[in-house]
């Protein structure tokens, strides 16, 4: 289904757009409080592990993704200019920043977890 946000009422275009994103969110909001309801049968120490980890995860994902919000913007440009050349230099870039952004974050998991078990 495409959208076309220049033609027509934009409001009503915006809340169909927007109503799987909020949807997105409240099952992720969902997902979390059951998480910490069966979390917090073993105790308030356990709560506080699951609630830090839940943002170093989270951290982890949003350092992950900014190389693809990046690259977007140039495949979209490249794209608009009709420069597959670019936008395959594009895509290959992101692809690698991303794998070594996520190995550069594991190793960093690894080592405090480590140096945390000395």
């Amino acid at each position: 289904m495409r959208i076309d946000l220049t033609k027509g009422n934009i409001y009503k275009k915006l809340i169909i757009l927007a109503i799987p994103i909020m949807g997105t969110s409240l099952i992720q909001a969902a997902y979390s409080m059951t998480d910490m309801i069966w979390v917090g049968r073993l105790g308030s120490r356990a709560v506080t592990a699951v609630g830090a980890a839940g943002f170093f995860t989270w951290f982890a994902f949003a350092f992950i993704t900014i190389p693809q919000i990046g690259a977007a913007v140039g495949v979209s440009q490249s794209v608009g200019r009709k420069d597959i050349k670019e936008t395959k230099s594009y895509k290959r870039d992101q692809k690698l920043y991303k794998a070594f952004s996520a190995n550069e974050y594991s190793f960093c998991y690894f080592v405090w977890g480590y140096i945390d078990n000395i």
